[in-house]
Order: structure tokens, then sequence, then C-alpha cells
């Protein structure tokens, strides 16, 4: 019972001590906020205590306070405040333990090529394989063979590529293209598909002939899953197909 109630006085006292302390540090801390607004100094005092408490190092700490509290002085003028410009504390708290985000890194030609031709394959086995289960091979013509896909994927692929490569933003700014130009340039890529496709379509032999219907289907499974490894495990930069982030 004694060693209770001593235990009991014991945390007493200690939290009277680390309430002393922070009271302590909240006035020292004031000086040095001095010109912020009260709301933002008791943020900054709870980020600070936060930082503190997840064991964020001190002169990481105590440089992303001053960064802040600069910030907050300029932009305190115009009416903003801190919870308004950063959210909440502990999440904000967090942000700052992870660093800043890393930008994503534009696609290579190639891999945009590769990203948009392998997106295109598998569109092209859906819909020969939609055409022929509901029409028959004579709706999907005698052309419809492995080779037609290919090599329509592949032009349709670097056609694609190079025009999202002409629209992504440039540090963060969108490239200035007038809409003559881009319009022009469709229509050149569309030209370009359909004088392939009529050449390709004039290609015989087996591998260019009408397959079944669940042939199209193994090859279009065949073209996510090669896409898929090469975004998951060779690290590729996919994922911007068709102006997708």
């Amino acid at each position: 019972m004694a060693d209770e109630t001593t235990r009991e006085k014991n945390q007493a006292a200690a939290a009277r001590q680390k309430a002393v302390r922070e009271e302590r540090m909240h006035e020292e801390r004031s000086g040095h906020f001095a010109g912020l607004t009260k709301r933002n100094r008791e943020y900054l005092f709870k980020i600070e205590k936060e930082l503190t408490a997840q064991g964020y190092p001190a002169e990481k700490r105590t440089a992303a306070i001053e960064q802040m509290k600069n910030e907050l002085q300029q932009r305190q003028r115009e009416g903003m405040t801190a919870a308004k410009l950063y959210g909440p504390v502990k999440q904000h708290a967090q942000e700052i333990i992870a660093g800043p985000k890393k930008e994503p890194q534009p696609q290579k030609f190639w891999e945009a090529a590769l990203d948009n031709g392998l997106i295109m394959f598998m569109m092209f086995c859906i819909m020969y394989a939609l055409i022929e289960a509901f029409g028959g091979k004579k709706a999907v013509g005698t052309n419809g063979g492995i080779l037609t896909i290919v090599i329509i994927s592949v032009i349709s692929g670097c056609g694609l590529g190079y025009f999202y490569q002409m629209m992504t933003p440039v540090n963060g700014k969108r490239p200035k293209i007038k809409w003559v130009r881009t319009i022009l340039l469709l229509v050149v890529l569309m030209a370009v598909w359909m004088v392939a496709y009529g050449f390709v379509a004039q290609i015989g032999g087996p591998l260019n002939t009408t397959m079944p219907w669940f042939v199209y289907v193994i090859l279009g499974v065949l073209g996510w899953g090669a896409r898929y490894v090469l975004k998951n495990y060779f690290h590729l930069n996919f994922g911007r197909a068709f102006g997708r982030n």
C-alpha cells in the first residue's frame, strides 16, 4: 500500500516537472516566435512537441521549425493561418519526418511507346475476341492475325508515345502547344495508322490469318502480364499511358 502511494506521488511529481519544463520551453520559444500570431505560435509549439515525441533529430527539427516560422511570417499577412497552410499537426509532423515527396520522372520516348503499345495490343486483342465471339470469323476478316495486331500496336504505341511526350509537363509546366498543331498531328497519326493497317491487311500467311476468339483472349492476357512484369519487376516507368499520372 505504501509502495503504491509512493509510486503515485512520484508519477504526480514527474508530471508536474514535465509541465513546468513545457511551460518554460513555451515561454522561451515565445520570444523566438515573436511576430507570429498566437494561433501560429501555438501550432509551431505543437509541431515541435510532436516531432520531439517522434524522436525526430534535433538539428532537422530546428531547421524545419525555422523554415515554417519564416514562411508564416510572410503568409500570415495575407490572413493565412498555420492550420490552413500545413493541415493537422500530426499529419504535417509525419510529412516532415517522411521528407519531401519525390516528383515522378517523365517517361522516356521508348518507355512511352512500349507502354502505349502494350495497351493498344491488349485493346486490339479484346476487340477481335468480341467481334469474333459475336459476329464470327467473317466479321473479323481474313487478316486478323498476330502479325496485324503486333504491327499496328507498334505503330500506335510510337505515335501515341510521341504525342504524349509533347504534352508532358516540364518542371511542372505544360508545354505551350497550339491547337492547330495538335489537331494536325492527330490527323497525321490517324492517316499513318490507316495506311499501315491497309498495308498490313494485304499480308497473308499463317501469322496473319483469323484466329479463334479464345486465342485473342490469351494474347491479351499475355500482353497484360508482360506490362505488369516490366512495370513491377523491371521497374520501367509505366503508368502514364493515355495521359494518366
